[in-house]
């Protein structure tokens, strides 16, 4: 059974016009069957003219039932209390001289206040007055803000507009709450979403139970230039990039330079790299395209042949994510400082660049890890270097001459364990800061099903028109706080994008269905249509 007052609740209605609408009719109705066949209101007249709808008194009358309702709810008391004498001084409506008008049998509560004699139109000099807490004042803010002022304007330009016929009692929350949520607004602003700073993973903390692992066992890779050379009897000039490994334990770097941003010369330079050092376990990098091939190469060759693959693997980052290779992005940063003194406006040669490459390695290897005050009761500071072997670290290790040889090895072994140590001691507590993103963001929390908008391209960000998309899959980093995302695009194409690309746009639970199959993909959508037509068949 329907309650009495279901039709006059606002919650029923999907906006305001559509509910002032509804009630318009139903009083219309309502009258009619008070009167005589002659008298009602018909939806034509004796000469065909269309009279079904709504006049703007009928309107007005529906408007003002629905706010007798709601004050009703909301200011009974109030409307008793000014009735039989008037509020209380210290009543926050005493001061913008509340008064109670009659209207058809039924007692609206306006303001009064000390623009009652100027010249302007009844609704501004006694508006009515809304509790905000209400559908009804929820639903008739947004239509002020999308069918009224067309989502222009701020917060100052809709509340002035709502105060031209009402006045809402602490209106200040309701109206940042509508612009806040607005769906076409958030189209046209979007803005990067962030979360809690992750906890970091495994291979980046040095454990105390751990050996000393070697190092570059896992790197981060990155590519930075390009750098202008000049080569050959004319001396033309070409590009050339630098590719910079880093290790996410000690952070020791490794400078090798590609001579293009092809899949052979990044392939060339890892072969470089592991001739130097070791083939690594683990190398994380972002999505480019000479990264991506080049491990599709590897691919393609391991398959090709009878042995067996080593354990190595790649790990992408989403792109335009650079908060996901952090590590390879300070080491950029750095190695891009000291080439801007070194090098400054010269075009050095190939030669004369990759010595540069390494001289800048070696700088940056040298640097502590731990940041210290110079005191000279401390220790040698520890630096990359002695990691990789090339510091002073070696000459302390094994004694000069004498002694026996297991208590050489005990001693050298005892050595190394004490440099472990004193490594982890100082370098923990500064991975266990957290500078930024350190509170968790309800709102950033995406899911799957979610609408979202895809921060993609500087056109589409000039335009202020940027793509929609559906979350199919959510990936949840350690802590279960989702940071990477699957989203499929109105074409069909699956992306793979990190919070920070993404804004979200409507709950996958309050998303409306009309919203989602805009993003059904084109294929599908011409299939269902020719199987309602009959034609299903075509595609078996």
């Amino acid at each position: 059974m329907v309650e009495a007052e279901s039709w006059l609740n606002a919650a029923n209605y999907r906006s305001f016009p559509h509910m002032r609408r509804i009630v318009g009719y139903l009083l219309r109705f309502a009258s009619n069957c008070r009167k005589g066949n002659n008298s009602r209101t018909k939806s034509k007249d004796l000469t065909g003219t269309d009279k079904s709808s709504l006049s703007l008194p009928e309107l007005k009358n529906a408007e003002r039932r629905l706010i007798y309702v709601h004050q009703q709810r909301y200011f009974k008391d109030e409307i008793e209390l000014i009735k039989i004498g008037g509020l209380p001084q210290n009543h926050i409506l005493s001061r913008l001289g509340a008064v109670v008008q009659l209207d058809q049998d039924r007692d609206l509560l306006r303001l009064g206040g000390r623009v009652v004699h100027g010249h302007l139109k009844e609704e501004a000099k006694h508006p009515y007055l809304l509790h905000p807490d209400d559908c009804l004042t929820e639903k008739l803010v947004q239509h002020l803000h999308e069918d009224v002022l067309k989502h222009t304007g701020g917060l100052n330009c809709l509340k002035c507009e709502l105060h031209r016929s009402y006045w809402v009692v602490g209106s200040i929350g309701t109206l940042k709450r509508v612009l806040r949520e607005c769906v076409e607004c958030r189209k046209a602003s979007p803005r990067s979403s962030i979360q809690r700073m992750a906890p970091l993973p495994e291979c980046r903390i040095p454990g105390e139970a751990l050996e000393s692992p070697t190092p570059f066992m896992t790197v981060i890779m990155d590519a930075a230039g390009p750098w202008l050379t000049k080569y050959g009897r004319s001396r033309a000039r070409t590009k050339r990039w630098l590719l910079i490994f880093r290790c996410a334990v000690s952070g020791a770097v490794c400078h090798e330079m590609l001579y293009d941003m092809s899949e052979d010369a990044f392939l060339m330079a890892l072969e470089r790299f592991k001739n130097r050092f070791v083939l690594p376990k683990e190398i994380i990098s972002d999505k480019g395209t000479n990264f991506v091939g080049g491990n599709n190469e590897l691919t393609k060759l391991w398959k090709g042949v009878q042995l067996k693959k080593p354990e190595y693997q790649f790990n992408f980052s989403p792109p335009e994510s650079p908060h996901f290779n952090g590590l390879a992005e300070r080491a950029v940063q750095a190695a891009k400082r000291a080439l801007r003194v070194v090098l400054k406006d010269a075009v050095p040669t190939d030669e004369e660049l990759v010595s540069t490459f390494l001289a800048v390695e070696r700088l940056l290897n040298d640097r502590p890890v731990a940041l210290k005050n110079p005191d000279s009761r401390d220790l040698e500071a520890i630096t990359p270097s002695h990691f990789l072997m090339r510091g002073n670290i070696g000459q302390d290790l094994a004694p000069v001459e004498g002694g026996d040889l297991r208590k050489r090895y005990a001693y050298i072994r005892r050595l190394t364990d004490q440099f472990w140590q004193r490594y982890v001691a100082e370098i923990v507590p500064q991975l266990r800061q957290i500078t930024k993103w350190k509170s968790e963001k309800p709102d950033s929390e995406l899911a799957e099903g979610d609408v979202v908008v895809v921060l993609d391209g500087d056109g589409h960000r000039v335009q202020h028109r940027y793509p929609l998309g559906l979350i199919t899959e959510a990936e949840g980093g350690l802590d279960g706080l989702p940071r990477r995302f699957k989203v499929r695009m109105a074409s069909g194409k699956v992306l793979d994008r990190g919070l920070n690309r993404l804004y979200l746009l409507a709950k996958g639970n309050s998303a409306s269905t009309e919203m989602k199959d805009r993003y059904v993909t084109r294929r599908k959508r011409r299939k269902n249509h020719v199987v309602h037509l009959g034609l299903g068949g075509l595609y078996h």
